[in-house]
């Protein structure tokens, strides 16, 4: 048995398992985790959006049909979409 599992099995003997508010403090904790990788993986993908488009030149920028003005308010909503978009296909891909 691993010893985790026997932990807790000699725990639930003693009397002394975790209660269900533990648990749900525990899943609340996991929830939050999740949510503020996702903000920081949100945050990465406008910046690296944000200087992409920085480093093109007018003439580049005009070609994709980008104004200058443009660039913070592409990747403010841009790179939401593309996160959300790949998060939809994470249980499709293979470990890395």
């Amino acid at each position: 048995m691993p010893t985790h599992h026997h932990h807790f099995v000699s725990e639930a003997k003693r009397g002394t398992a975790r209660p269900a508010a533990y648990t749900s403090a525990a899943t609340r904790f996991i929830y939050a985790l999740i949510s503020y990788w996702r903000a920081f993986q949100e945050q990465r993908q406008r910046e690296n959006v944000r200087m992409a488009l920085r480093d093109l030149s007018d003439r580049e920028l005009t070609d994709i049909g980008v104004t200058p003005a443009e660039i913070e308010y592409i990747a403010a909503y841009r790179a939401h979409d593309t996160l959300r978009d790949n998060s939809r296909n994470l249980g499709m891909h293979s470990g890395t």
